[in-house]
């Protein structure tokens, strides 16, 4: 293929799974913070019910301004940066099992660098496009930073771009109101004769916060679909019944070929890419932040 495009459907949610089922993973929940509602901790309404960002565009790399876009639906409310071409800044749930809290954020400091691409070049060096984007489309001029979406609207696809060298490459994330699905298209082939034999990665950094610290060690799992069979890879401390958090060393599990999916999950939630092509998976295992962190690691199967 003369193209290079990674979708990946990445679902967070909160997953429902009892103990023998591994794929029933549709229905959200993480931990909480204050007794605020997801949209309040995102931006202030006014009085014209236009939204004012709490965290707006305030930080600069590489002369580009860090921008969140706000994205408001029935199911989340979820703040995408522009750092790593669009990325997770935090991904509020209000439909959970908590009664007590209003809401639960997926995204913490340990997994804020998520839905990282890098590549490898011509020198057999590892580039990591983790810098601030620009956006390719003007949503932040006279649209303000934020969308409600709803059954009248319901779709968004927030586009970022990135000068690399002589070429442009860009990435899409697209958001719909009843899913907790982003669709992720990356295209690279502008700089495809930088890029050494197409090796290219779509990663997801840090695994999620933990919501039950006392149960989630027998829970915690990578799980890669391939070929209608899944492959589980215990995350959990060795114990299973022991604490999650505690040290772990880090470790590795990798498959090779194509993959239906990949992801991790905890009790209650889960993270999966769900890639077009995809010819190797890794998933990482490791300690930070006072938890246990995980990283999905994929790679495509197909030629720039």
């Amino acid at each position: 293929m003369d193209q290079k495009t990674l979708i990946g459907f990445i679902l967070i949610g909160a997953i429902l799974l009892f103990w023998p089922t591994y794929l029933d993973f549709i229905s959200p929940e993480p931990p909480k913070t204050k007794d605020v509602s997801p949209v309040e901790e995102i931006f202030i309404k006014t009085e014209e019910n236009k939204s004012t960002p709490l965290y707006s565009i305030k930080e600069e790399a590489s002369g580009v301004l860090k921008n969140i876009f706000s994205i408001e639906t029935p199911l989340f409310t979820a703040g995408v940066s522009n750092k790593n071409g669009g990325s997770l800044d935090s991904f509020l749930v209000t439909k959970h099992l908590k009664k007590e809290e209003g809401f639960l954020n997926l995204i913490d400091e340990e997994n804020k660098n998520n839905l990282l691409v890098s590549y490898i070049n011509q020198s057999g060096e590892e580039v990591f496009l983790d810098g601030f984007w620009s956006e390719s489309k003007p949503w932040f001029v006279g649209e303000g930073s934020s969308v409600v979406l709803s059954e009248e609207n319901p779709t968004t696809t927030l586009s970022y771009v990135l000068q690399v060298g002589g070429g442009i490459i860009q990435k899409d994330l697209t958001f719909s109101y009843d899913s907790y699905e982003i669709v992720v298209n990356t295209n690279l082939r502008n700089i495809r004769n930088d890029v050494l034999d197409g090796n290219f990665r779509l990663d997801w950094v840090g695994g999620l916060p933990l919501t039950e610290p006392s149960q989630d060690g027998m829970f915690l799992e990578g799980l890669v679909g391939q070929g209608g069979n899944i492959e589980s890879y215990r995350v959990g401390s060795t114990g299973l019944f022991g604490s999650s958090s505690e040290t772990i060393e880090r470790s590795s599990k990798q498959y090779t070929g194509p993959a239906d999916f990949a992801g991790y999950r905890t009790k209650y939630f889960g993270v999966f890419f769900v890639p077009q092509k995809t010819g190797f998976v890794e998933i990482a295992k490791y300690s930070s932040g006072g938890r246990i962190a995980v990283d999905i690691i994929t790679k495509p199967k197909y030629k720039l």
